[in-house]
């Protein structure tokens, strides 16, 4: 485990999740990335979900950060 890891928690982009799963949707990694310009596109920002077992990803977009349901 690497310094980083051990004092933010995080694993390096790329690396390994520092959960081990037994069966799917048992971890679900979740992260917001965004802020980006609205020239671009009125979807400002971009979510995501890893399962931490099979590494299957999903992802939406939304104009505004929080998602409702």
């Amino acid at each position: 485990m690497s310094h980083s890891e051990v004092t933010t928690g995080r694993s390096p982009i790329g690396g390994p999740l520092n959960t081990s799963a037994d069966y799917r949707q048992q971890f679900i990694h979740i992260d917001t990335i965004g802020g980006f310009r609205e020239s671009f596109s009125q979807l400002r920002y971009f979510h995501v979900a890893i399962d931490s077992f099979s590494r299957y990803v999903w992802g939406i977009t939304s104009k505004i950060q929080n998602l409702q349901t």
